[in-house]
């Protein structure tokens, strides 16, 4: 088995040699010292290769292969044995090869030190994250997205570098716009974004074979490289997801993002880089559709207000022809980045208008509270929620109109097991590559110390006040106290039932305690 190339570096060689050398020693049942006489190298030198501290010269290689009776070629090669196989499996797993560890300050040396002693605690070790994946139903791109939110919620949401070459972007695209027959709007529209991509980048665009593909009709675009670049682009798309996409697509040719998905949804993730590349790009085409200081006139806008009415989204919606979630989700990168506002979270729900069930399909939590993630499998979101309560009153007002607008809506949400207070914005809408399906994006605000005063239409009287749990089957209500339960509380009563045994067990050995 061979490493991938992010461990084929200087130092990742010398510990693989070291491995090795120690492994071949051991397996051979020679001590540091017989090992140094029969190769005639002095022991601590030996102890240094060992720890991957050292990487001799060619003639002293020749040496230590002779004294281990094995061939240069097989001791210097980056490959590992089959007795190393528990090691080699390890770092040829693609969690390993793709996992992002340096951001949690672990590097490849860490990880080949961990377990080049003992390489069964690597299989140990690779068996038991396999394990809960499996069990949690977790794919490799669940342990990438997680990473990926750990990487946004480190930077509070917030890329001051993406933010700056937006600005200098945009400045352009507004020349741009006028040298090729736009208004030279500050934002061009997606025919003067076409001619970019067309006559500076030799693009070609498709603007046919997706919508009308049964197989690929959900798609917002596809990408296709070669000497001449095409991409794909849905016909059914709404004017703002166009520019959004165009834009991304500049992004990635401006920013050099070289690896990059050829899709508009994952299929599947090819590695870490492809998603923080993706992730790059969509911040940047947000950025310059809705520039930070845009954005902040929003926000401070809001803060005059101190009652609450649906216009506050609904109105920046419709000036700046966006949709609910980019305008929605630059308010959770600028809030942090501009205003101090960082315990927040955004949520992303999907469902059928004519069923019951909800799927949550984008989330990013900076809050210290278990709000709704994806691993809940299949369990039922609390109804109590939000943005689930206004895709209910959606799915019974029954089937919906051509161009039929967004609605906003909020409310003030208490946990049950805790006393942190929230604000949630929400806006739903109508998805426009899905009949039938309905999609909601919710921002939520902790409301504690300045946080709590910063919006003073949060605390607004004619705004809902609720308590909420995770999801029905945890949630401690019963049916008379929740009408709104689609499920019944089998974890809850799961874990009430493991309390009282533990506390039966407590109680019993203290009553036997010697007094």
């Amino acid at each position: 088995m061979e490493f991938m190339d992010q461990f084929i570096s200087g130092d990742n060689l010398k510990l693989i040699l070291g491995l090795k050398i120690k492994h071949y020693r051991q397996q051979q049942g020679l001590s540091l010292q017989r090992l140094a006489r029969r190769s005639g190298l002095a022991l601590s030198y030996i102890s240094e290769i060992e720890s991957g501290k050292k990487y001799p010269k060619p003639e002293k290689l020749i040496q230590l292969a002779r004294a281990l009776n094995i061939s240069y070629d097989e001791l210097v090669s980056a490959r590992v044995q089959e007795d190393l196989d528990p090691l080699a499996n390890l770092m040829n797993s693609p969690l390993i090869r793709e996992f992002p560890f340096e951001l949690f300050g672990v590097s490849t040396r860490d990880i080949l030190q961990l377990f080049g002693n003992k390489p069964e605690n690597a299989q140990a070790f690779l068996s038991t994250f396999i394990q809960i994946g499996q069990a949690y139903d977790m794919s490799l791109e669940n342990f990438l997205f997680a990473a990926l939110r750990t990487y946004q919620t480190r930077q509070n949401n917030y890329f001051p570098e993406q933010e700056a070459q937006a600005e200098i972007y945009r400045d352009s695209l507004k020349e741009a716009s006028e040298e090729l027959g736009g208004e030279g709007r500050e934002a061009p529209g997606s025919q003067v974004l076409v001619k970019l991509l067309q006559g500076m980048h030799g693009y070609e665009l498709d603007t046919h074979t997706l919508s009308r593909n049964p197989e690929l009709e959900k798609f917002r675009s596809v990408y296709r490289e070669g000497p001449v670049p095409r991409l794909y682009l849905n016909a059914r798309l709404l004017e703002s997801q166009k520019r959004f996409i165009l834009l991304r697509e500049l992004a990635f040719l401006n920013l050099e993002l070289k690896i990059r998905p050829f899709t508009s949804s994952w299929i599947q993730v090819a590695s870490f880089d492809q998603l923080v590349n993706n992730f790059i790009a969509s911040y940047f085409a947000g950025a310059v559709l809705l520039p930070r200081s845009r954005m902040s006139e929003y926000i401070r806008s809001m803060q005059n207000r101190s009652s609450w009415s649906p216009e506050l989204l609904l109105e920046p919606l419709e000036r700046e022809d966006v949709t609910p979630e980019m305008f929605l989700y630059r308010m959770s990168q600028i809030l942090p980045g501009l205003h101090d506002l960082s315990k927040i979270f955004y949520l992303r729900f999907t469902g059928k208008r004519d069923g019951d069930r909800v799927h949550l399909t984008k989330e990013l939590n900076m809050t210290d509270d278990m709000i709704p993630y994806g691993l809940h499998l299949h369990e039922h979101f609390c109804r109590r929620w939000l943005p689930l309560r206004l895709m209910n009153q959606i799915r019974e007002e029954g089937p919906g109109e051509p161009g039929e607008l967004p609605r906003a809506g909020a409310q003030r949400v208490r946990f049950l097991d805790g006393d942190r207070e929230y604000l949630l914005l929400s806006v739903a809408r109508p998805l426009s590559l899905e009949d039938g399906k309905l999609s909601v994006m919710t921002l939520g605000i902790q409301l504690d110390g300045e946080q709590r005063d910063f919006f003073p239409f949060a605390l607004d009287p004619s705004i809902p006040d609720e308590l909420v749990h995770e999801t029905c089957e945890r949630c401690p209500l019963s049916s008379g106290e929740c009408s709104l339960r689609a499920a019944p509380p089998g974890i809850r009563h799961l874990q009430d039932a493991l309390q009282r045994k533990e506390k039966a067990i407590s109680g019993l050995l203290r009553r036997d305690q010697p007094r």
